[in-house]
């Protein structure tokens, strides 16, 4: 080990472009000379690796691929953040188990303003991960349901569901037939639906998804359905993409165009996911 010249490393310490240049040892020189592997610059306490001090801690490879990085090494893991000239960042690590992204509030987790490109499988590991989803349903109903006139001024709610599925972020409630939005954003809304008229009269029905309890429905979640007679049972499926805000309830409506007569909703399914944002 060197041993190093007090008044020589205090001289060059103050010299160079920074104010403060780690010295090495040169063999050749047989003395410390200066380098620019650390530079500090004492009045505003920016720090530079491999480079001038910059707005924040900066490292800079020296390897002439003109990229800036990072690099951690514990045992035999290696990890590090490159910025390549074109402004492309890339996160590498050689362990087995990836890299997470940790903080202490719901808006430092947040990743804004990018887009995330993935050529590996991707999947949810823990309950209350994931998108946002929700479903209420029901099997064999045998309870009616009426209308007060025809047409859609005089639509229902389907009120006979009785089962909350499986839901993620959005608030399934069959008690009251609707569900509820946690998180503002486009969602894939279907309804399978299996209905029957209660008479030996033909009707045509019209059923839709509507949100805030009838206020609002939604043209492309709209279907039609003749019924010949009380052995006429149609099953079909329907829906669409609708935005969504939170707090909004999404509920299905029903209606009769030709009569008044009652029809029998016997199995129906409701079901969100959202798809947008």
């Amino acid at each position: 080990m060197k041993i190093p010249n007090i008044n020589r490393i205090t001289q060059i310490i103050q010299v160079g472009t920074a104010d403060y240049q780690t010295p090495v040892w040169d063999d050749t020189a047989g003395k410390y000379v200066p380098n620019s592997i650390l530079n500090i610059d004492s009045d505003t306490n920016k720090v530079g690796i491999g480079c001038l001090p910059s707005t924040k801690l900066e490292v800079v490879d020296n390897s002439g691929s003109a990229q800036q990085t990072w690099g951690y090494t514990q045992g035999s893991i290696e990890s590090s953040w490159k910025t390549d000239s074109a402004g492309k960042t890339t996160i590498e690590t050689s362990g087995a188990n990836g890299f997470s992204i940790v903080a202490n509030s719901a808006e430092a987790q947040q990743i804004k303003d990018t887009e995330i490109l993935n050529n590996v499988d991707f999947y949810f590991v823990n309950s209350g991960s994931g998108l946002p989803t929700g479903e209420i349903s029901t099997k064999d109903n045998a309870t009616t349901t009426t209308f007060s006139g025809t047409g859609a001024a005089n639509k229902t709610q389907i009120t006979v569901f009785s089962v909350n599925g499986e839901s993620n972020l959005v608030t399934p409630d069959h008690t009251n037939d609707h569900l509820t939005i946690v998180k503002a954003g486009l969602y894939k809304a279907e309804c399978n639906i299996t209905v029957a008229s209660t008479v030996a009269v033909s009707s045509v029905i019209g059923i839709e998804i509507y949100k805030n309890n009838g206020a609002t429905g939604f043209d492309n979640c709209h279907a039609n359905r003749s019924l010949s007679g009380t052995a006429d049972t149609g099953a079909f499926s329907f829906g669409g993409n609708i935005r969504l805000a939170i707090n909004d309830t999404i509920e299905v409506w029903i209606w009769n165009d030709t009569n008044t007569n009652a029809v029998l909703v016997s199995d129906i399914t409701l079901n969100l996911l959202q798809i947008g944002g």
